[in-house]
């Protein structure tokens, strides 16, 4: 086993990676050599190249999720809704046959009340009493993806919608979102994309999602561009289809100031968008542009403290502005907000041994996030 391990070594050509391992083989911590291998090929790509950490797709057509396409913003307000409520109860027991009113009622229910069951009931009882009610079906697809986790229930009720109203462009790309993101067929979401966008040319956000897919799954990147720039010619204000393309363009494209020029766009038309802060101090790093990084980490924290934000704002004080001490207090904070990610672990341990000189520490860190 010593011997297979000493083999493992020689295979890691990070020096810092040689290092954990070597700490590990001299605490006779015998683990798995291949195990062993996949962790430190993980430190190598993943925390010594902060610019790695995955950056999250935007869809701000959402309703905090990836499956809108078109965008629904509903205000909460409970003394008008509890008096709406009383109001669709009126009406269903005056007319207990109307559909409407029980799909009103669910529609409530589901968006503004948050009551997932009694919504699911109502628009239950909307289809009952109209079977062709295109609307009912869709409105409960929705409801069982996001809130119900059903998947195979929301597909059956989109085909539904589809069979009874063949022009409802949003609900073939609200299917086209099942099949890309739940379902793996790829192929079928874009036939469905490619569909919705026939009958609505103008809908920006049924570009974008296909854009998204023939970048993620269908390795189509130019035609990725020209639906991120479709949407954008439809709807120039339209934030998420500017950051999704300077993505594009820089992972995909090599258009490093391209992106920049589009992440400046979409903070300018979205400036509280977190995600899209993250992104440009990723590029503005790469870029060397440092204290442009610095400001753009801090900006996304402030808006929305995420673990990997500290992770990399960590690495840029470490390593480019000698902060040790502000890195190890990044480190600190991404551990508390996600403590059973690995990465922060490791990136401290590295910090520890390498800044701080606290070799215990480095491998009580080690051990942890093994």
């Amino acid at each position: 086993m010593f011997v297979e391990m000493l083999g493992v070594l020689e295979m890691i050509d990070c020096p810092t990676a040689k290092f954990i391992f070597k700490l590990l083989l001299s605490n006779f911590m015998y683990r798995s050599s291949l195990f062993l291998t996949a962790v430190l090929v993980s430190v190598n790509s993943a925390l010594l190249q902060p610019a790695a950490i995955a950056e999250p797709i935007s869809d701000k057509t959402t309703d905090n999720n990836r499956l809108a396409c078109a965008q629904k913003e509903f205000v909460v307000n409970p003394k008008v809704d509890q008096q709406l409520l009383q109001d669709y109860n009126q009406a269903i027991a005056l007319n207990p046959k109307g559909a409407k009113a029980y799909f009103e009622r669910a529609f409530l229910k589901h968006y503004k009340l948050k009551d997932k069951q009694g919504a699911l009931v109502d628009y239950n009882q909307a289809i009952i009493l109209d079977s062709t009610y295109s609307e009912a079906y869709f409105q409960r697809a929705l409801l069982k993806v996001n809130e119900l986790k059903d998947i195979q229930g929301a597909l059956a009720d989109h085909n539904q919608a589809i069979v009874i109203n063949p022009k409802y462009a949003e609900a073939y790309c609200r299917r086209a979102n099942l099949k890309a993101d739940f379902l793996n067929d790829a192929q079928g979401a874009l036939a469905d994309y490619n569909q919705a966008v026939l009958l609505n040319p103008k809908s920006v956000a049924a570009y974008n999602k296909r854009a998204i897919l023939k970048e993620d799954k269908l390795n189509d990147p130019q035609g990725a561009l020209a639906d991120y720039n479709r949407a954008i010619v439809i709807n120039p204000k339209y934030a998420a289809a500017y950051y999704n393309r300077a993505l594009l363009k820089k992972i995909k494209l090599n258009d490093n100031q391209g992106a920049l020029a589009d992440y400046n766009q979409a903070i300018l038309l979205d400036p509280k968008d977190a995600d899209a802060y993250y992104s440009r101090a990723i590029l503005k790093h790469k870029l060397n542009d440092i204290q442009g990084a610095l400001a753009d980490y801090n900006q996304a924290i402030l808006l929305d403290p995420k673990y990997y934000a500290y992770v990399n704002r960590a690495f840029l004080k470490a390593d480019e502005l000698n902060d040790t001490q502000g890195a190890l207090a990044d480190f600190n904070q991404a551990i508390l907000l996600n403590p059973k990610i690995a990465g922060p672990r490791y990136g401290r341990g590295i910090l520890k041994y390498e800044k701080l000189n606290d070799i215990q520490g480095a491998l009580a860190d080690f051990n942890q996030a093994i």
